[in-house]
């Protein structure tokens, strides 16, 4: 008895044949085994169910289709590279010096360029000073100054996208108008900033002219319990004097400018003079008053205006990232104008 199988025939459900399995049965005996599989390709694909020139077929569409998409490969352009279409003729070959003056003489780019200046030439800027200045001025460690003047830099993470994020926002709203007047705003706020970290120790004292006097240099030794406990230095404690005798290479005494900081390589005498195992220690101009130094009322420090001594280190670390925000943010916004310069 003849028994009626549905076949689906072009993947829809209203196309439906019933045929007898009588005759499917006699064409598949007439028909010859296939041959064994010539490749590992072909051997993987065939134990997987799914010829492997069936494989190859459809990876070469995924291919037209990537080249279709301008994604296969990298190229000048979505079209293709430069100079293919200058050989096809879908793009006309540009002169170098044409394009040079053109740039030169656009108005526009030069004030975007001098726009760009005062943000990145910042940027720059700071990343060649901001250690100095917290190692020099503030008197902290060249270790401690360098985290501090990495935090500028590490605002490049994100600030500079959202500065572009800002430009495409107010675009959005305003048109080239609203990108025009938030790179303004920021660079000026940027530029407030600036002012901001400059009067933070404007009236204050520093190591200024870098050829002026030198004098004894002391350091400054943390008040732990155990000092206190065995009546040992701390605090302000003179390099020469009260039992100490720490001398250069040159035989002579440690001097620093006024207000001055120096970085200085601990010697075996050293540590055992002030009781202290570090590798490297600051020298410093103290600031000014007196303390005994062998028996003796002696003035130390020659200003009581210092940067170095005056606390402001971690404000200045806070200024000086919110001011590299303000950078970074500038920048964003002045790649979102160039390309309609």
């Amino acid at each position: 008895m003849a028994v009626n199988i549905p076949i689906l025939a072009r993947n829809r459900i209203d196309h439906i044949a019933y045929l007898d399995p009588a005759p499917l049965a006699t064409a598949a005996a007439s028909t010859p085994p296939a041959p064994p599989p010539t490749s590992t390709a072909e051997a993987s694909a065939a134990a997987a169910g799914t010829p492997a020139r069936c494989d190859d077929t459809l990876a070469g569409a995924a291919s037209k289709r990537e080249k279709a998409n301008g994604v296969s490969k990298a190229g000048d352009l979505v079209q293709g590279k430069y100079a293919e279409l200058e050989k096809s003729g879908a793009k006309q070959k540009t002169d170098s010096k044409v394009v040079l003056v053109t740039g030169v003489t656009n108005i526009n780019a030069g004030l975007l360029t001098l726009t760009y200046g005062f943000c990145f030439g910042v940027e720059l800027t700071m990343n060649n000073v901001a250690a100095g200045f917290f190692y020099n001025y503030q008197g902290v460690t060249p270790q401690l100054a360098g985290i501090a003047a990495s935090m500028f830099g590490l605002m490049n993470i994100f600030a500079r996208s959202l500065g572009g994020l800002l430009s495409d926002f107010c675009n959005a709203r305003f048109g080239m108008r609203g990108r025009l007047w938030s790179c303004w705003i920021i660079q000026t706020i940027e530029g407030v900033m600036c002012c901001i970290l400059g009067s933070v120790t404007a009236d204050m004292s520093a190591p200024y002219p870098s050829t002026g006097p030198k004098y004894p240099a002391f350091v400054e030794i943390p008040k732990d319990e155990w000092r206190v406990a065995l009546n040992t230095s701390w605090g302000w404690t003179p390099l020469v004097g009260n039992g100490c005798n720490v001398l250069d290479d040159d035989g002579k005494p440690f001097k620093v400018l006024a207000c001055g900081t120096k970085s200085i390589k601990t010697t075996d005498a050293m540590k055992d003079c002030l009781g202290i195992q570090d590798k490297l220690i600051l020298i410093q101009d103290p600031p000014l008053g007196h303390m005994m130094i062998d028996g003796e009322w002696t003035q130390i420090g020659h200003h009581d205006d210092c940067i170095s001594h005056s606390g402001t280190f971690g404000i200045a670390v806070i200024i000086v990232i919110i001011f590299s925000v303000f950078v970074q943010m500038a920048e964003g916004l002045d790649f979102g104008i160039v390309p309609y310069v």
